[in-house]
């Protein structure tokens, strides 16, 4: 086979998406690497934990000892707010800005 590129038909239309920098995933001569930095890690961890405090409080409300307090002193209401938004709304948030700092 020849080397070099065909850049007719096909050819050049698929030498044209392997150019694009989107498509540069499909690139067989280019080297994949992938890099993770703490940023990604973080904000990778914090969207879990949130996930898992959104399904957790929803299956299992008694497993979360810090609920209960936060009840106990501000009532039942504004300890569950606070517990909402420091356990769901806030590592999520974070997470989220953190991962599309990241990644963009």
């Amino acid at each position: 086979m020849r080397s070099g590129r065909k850049k007719h038909g096909l050819h050049r239309t698929a030498y044209a998406l392997l150019r694009h920098p989107f498509m540069a995933a499909l690139n067989p001569n280019r080297e994949m690497r992938m890099e993770f930095s703490s940023d990604l890690i973080i904000g990778s961890v914090l969207l879990a934990l949130s996930l898992y405090t959104l399904v957790a409080r929803q299956v299992a409300p008694g497993h979360f000892a810090k609920l209960e307090v936060m009840k106990q002193q501000w009532g039942e209401k504004k300890g569950v707010a606070l517990h909402v938004f420091g356990y769901t709304l806030l590592p999520f948030i974070a997470g989220s800005l953190m991962l599309f700092n990241e990644l963009s």
